[in-house]
């Protein structure tokens, strides 16, 4: 009978085990107390390389902040998120830095504001504050998130990368000493719940190929130039580029200043390219009617007829 007795107490406590196991949420197993309030994130890849992106693995920390909503109204629960890494296992998740976050005793969901940078609450829309774009910002808004649940956070990239910048002279021109700068924004507020900017106003010149002191020159092999990776941030929009260079031709040298407009995405790395379908049109222009060939037209003075008299005597 003991033997019996000692079986059934086993089987107790392996059902209970399996119960444990099958909560419906594996992350819930790591955490000490199934009430804290924890996330995972995910960051997308925007290129392959990038010495100052922010990525799922060197997000170490970020700002939560919980709220409730009404309409389109949110109240704040809570703003002073600062949630911290750690690792059970093999798994990594973030939690309240100071003390833990936690779920009430009755059934609640929230809306969650997240993001690597100060933000500031606000019913109709949170926001963040940029200026200078010093670092690569990543935000993320969820809604609605219940009571007890381990919420997977993807975070979007908020500003624009700008990385390469590839430029083509014209066939059989020679570029020297060019330059491309941009004028960054040097300001903005971005709502995390419309995803809309506020831009400010323009800074100073950034330059993206060359310096200001001194330009680049297009090899003459390929007529091809390519900058390595600026692994400069900005606010999305619309940007003036800005070019100098010289081009020349045997012995004519001129140097211009150019400018073109461009459109940039955002949480998009934006390589500037090369216009047309074939991606190897020139976007470095020639000299057009600058340029005059040392050319003759060329009349040759026909034979005439002139009678010479001969006397033979």
């Amino acid at each position: 009978m003991k033997k019996y007795f000692i079986i059934i107490l086993a089987a107790i406590a392996g059902l209970l085990s399996c119960e444990k196991q099958n909560l419906g949420n594996p992350a819930q197993e790591a955490r000490v107390n199934p009430d804290e309030i924890v996330f995972r994130s995910d960051i997308p890849v925007t290129r392959a390389t990038g010495t100052s992106e922010t990525t799922t693995a060197n997000l170490s920390a970020f700002n939560v902040i919980a709220a409730t909503a009404s309409g389109a109204t949110e109240t704040a629960v809570w703003t002073d998120g600062a949630y911290s890494k750690y690792t059970v296992g093999n798994e990594e998740f973030f939690h309240h830095a100071a003390g833990g976050k936690w779920w009430p005793s009755e059934a609640v969901s929230y809306n969650f504001y997240a993001a690597n940078a100060d933000m500031t609450f606000n019913g109709a829309g949170t926001t963040i504050a940029v200026a200078n774009c010093a670092k690569d910002v990543v935000a993320e808004y969820v809604t609605g998130v219940a009571n007890g649940t381990v919420q997977h956070l993807v975070f979007d990239h908020i500003l624009c990368q700008l990385g390469t910048v590839k430029m083509k002279a014209p066939e059989g021109f020679t570029v020297t000493g060019l330059k491309v700068s941009i004028k960054p924004i040097e300001a903005g507020t971005y709502n995390m719940k419309t995803n809309a900017w506020t831009r400010g106003s323009e800074s100073v010149d950034v330059y993206i190929v060359g310096t200001a002191a001194a330009g680049v020159d297009v090899p003459t092999a390929t007529n091809t130039y390519q900058s390595g990776d600026n692994d400069l941030w900005l606010l999305p929009g619309t940007y003036v580029l800005t070019a100098s260079y010289t081009i020349s031709k045997g012995d004519f040298s001129k140097s211009y200043t150019k400018s073109a407009t461009v459109s940039l995405e955002q949480g998009k790395n934006n390589n500037l390219g090369l216009p047309g379908v074939n991606h190897d049109e020139p976007n470095i222009p020639g000299p057009g009617d600058d340029l005059k060939e040392i050319i003759f037209s060329v009349t040759v003075t026909p034979w005439s007829d002139v009678e010479v008299p001969a006397n033979f005597s």
